[in-house]
Formats: structure tokens, C-alpha cells, sequence
């Protein structure tokens, strides 16, 4: 049961990173379409990103289920099941999997912090210009040169 767990587990974690490193490029791209105000490009990465969210609550939620599962096995907490843990019961192949996979995911999560941060000032920029536009037009200011 705990060598069956400790794959599924792993399997698990792979398959977090590779969803993460798409959410990461998808933010990359998000980006890119925020820069450029391409509004449609923005709601396909949205629809897509929402997606990838769902499934991975799906996955975290077996994960968690895997990793229960573990500690039962293996007669320990399942709070304690950390990747030390895991290091000093597990094969060393699983376990350069655990970390190589523990530690790509935690690389992709700040890129994904710092990327989510760009768009979202990104973002916050043009509401501004927004409010300013609108407070000019609510004002009565003319935003139209008409010289031309």
C-alpha cells in the first residue's frame, strides 16, 4: 500500500508542476495581451486559466487524498508527511522526483507571484486612465482636440 501511495503521491506533484508551469506561461501571455490591450486575448487566457484552477483544486485535493493515505501506511500524522519525511522512508529515485518536483514548483510560484503582480498593475494602470477619462467627461472638459 505505501510504496503505491508514495507513486501515486508523487505522480501527483509531477502533475501539479507541469499544470503550474502552464498557468505561468499563460501569465506570461496574459501579460503580453494586457500590454497590448488585446481585450479577446485576454478573456480566451482567462477562460483557459479558470480551467486549469478547477482542475488544480481536482488535483490538490488528490494529492491530499494520496498523501493521507501515505501517512497511514507509514503510521504518522498526516500534517508530518513533509518532503523530510518522505526523504527518509522513500527510495532515493522517489525521492530526487520529490525534490527536483518540490523544488521546480516553488520557482513557479514566485514567477507566477511576480507575473500575476505585473499584470495586476498592469491592470491597475488602466482603470486610472479610466477614472481620469470618465472624471474629465463628468466635469465637462472637452477630450476631443478638435484643431485637427
Amino acid at each position: 500500500m505505501s510504496a503505491a501511495a508514495l507513486t501515486e503521491l508523487t505522480r501527483l506533484l509531477e502533475e501539479q508542476v507541469q499544470l503550474y508551469r502552464t498557468l505561468n506561461e499563460l501569465a506570461g501571455r496574459k501579460e503580453e495581451a494586457l500590454r497590448l490591450a488585446d481585450v479577446e486575448a485576454v478573456e480566451q487566457i482567462n477562460k483557459l486559466e479558470q480551467a486549469l484552477v478547477v482542475k488544480g483544486g481536482r488535483l490538490e485535493k488528490q494529492r491530499y487524498e494520496a498523501q493521507a493515505d501515505l501517512a497511514v501506511a507509514w503510521g504518522v500524522p498526516v500534517a508530518e508527511l513533509t518532503l523530510r519525511a518522505i526523504a527518509e522512508r522513500a527510495d532515493w529515485a522517489t525521492v530526487a522526483r520529490c525534490r527536483a518536483a518540490g523544488a521546480e514548483l516553488g520557482k513557479l510560484l514566485a514567477e507566477l507571484e511576480e507575473r500575476n503582480a505585473r499584470c495586476a498593475s498592469i491592470i491597475a494602470g488602466a482603470l486610472e486612465l479610466v477614472k481620469r477619462t470618465l472624471g474629465g467627461v463628468a466635469a465637462g472638459k472637452n477630450l476631443v482636440d478638435r484643431r485637427v
